[in-house]
C-alpha cells in the first residue's frame, strides 16, 4: 500500500509540474523517469556482470526542468536487510528510454549515487523495465573518473557502464518532450 500511495504522489507532483511548467518558456527540454519497480536476485543482462543474492524495489522520481535544474527522490529498500537506501536528485540525462539519474545520499550516507533505468514499454507489455546497479561513489571511488567531472551536478550518457538487471514486476517510465 506504502508502494502504491508513493507512486501516486509521484504522478500528482509530475502533473502539478507539467502543468505549471506549461505555462512558461522554461518548460522546454523537461524530462521524467518515475515509477516502482521491483528486482529479484539475479545477474546483469549485458555490460560488466554484476550478481546480487537481494529483492529490492526501486522507487522513482526525477524530474529535469530545463537545462541543470533537476529534483526528485530515489529510494532502493533491500527486502533481506530491511536497509533502505534514499537520495535527492540532482542531475538527470534521458536518452531514448533510458535514464540516468544521479544524487546524493541522505540515507544512511551523504555519498553521490547513481541509477540507471531503461524503460521497455507500457506495463504488462512482454520486456520488463531495467534498472542498472545502483551505485555509490565515496571519496576515491575507482569509478569516478568515469563519471562527469561535476557529477553528481551533471550525469553521464543514460547507456548504463554497469549492465541492467532485469525487473521482476513493477513499472519505470522515462520520457522527454
Amino acid at each position: 500500500m506504502k508502494i502504491l500511495l508513493s507512486l501516486a504522489a509521484g504522478v500528482a507532483l509530475l502533473a502539478v509540474a507539467g502543468f505549471a511548467g506549461s505555462a512558461s518558456q522554461a518548460a522546454q527540454n523537461q524530462v521524467y523517469a518515475f515509477g516502482v519497480s521491483t528486482q529479484s536476485p539475479g545477474c546483469t543482462e549485458d555490460g560488466q556482470q554484476y550478481c546480487l543474492p537481494f529483492t529490492y524495489t526501486y522507487r522513482v522520481l526525477a524530474v529535469e526542468h530545463g537545462e541543470g535544474h533537476a529534483w526528485g527522490l530515489v529510494s532502493r529498500f533491500n527486502h533481506d536487510t530491511g536497509v533502505t537506501r534514499e537520495g535527492q536528485v540532482t542531475c538527470v540525462t534521458v536518452v531514448d528510454g533510458k535514464a540516468a539519474i544521479g544524487g546524493i545520499e541522505t540515507a544512511p550516507s551523504g555519498d553521490p549515487f547513481l541509477l540507471y533505468v531503461q524503460d521497455r514499454g507500457l506495463p504488462g507489455s512482454s520486456l520488463s523495465e531495467r534498472v542498472g546497479p545502483y551505485a555509490i561513489f565515496p571519496p576515491g571511488d575507482p569509478d569516478l573518473p568515469r563519471l562527469p567531472s561535476d557529477f553528481p551536478r551533471t550525469c553521464p550518457s543514460p547507456d548504463s557502464i554497469y549492465g541492467y538487471f532485469p525487473q521482476a514486476s513493477g513499472d519505470i517510465t522515462v520520457t522527454s518532450d
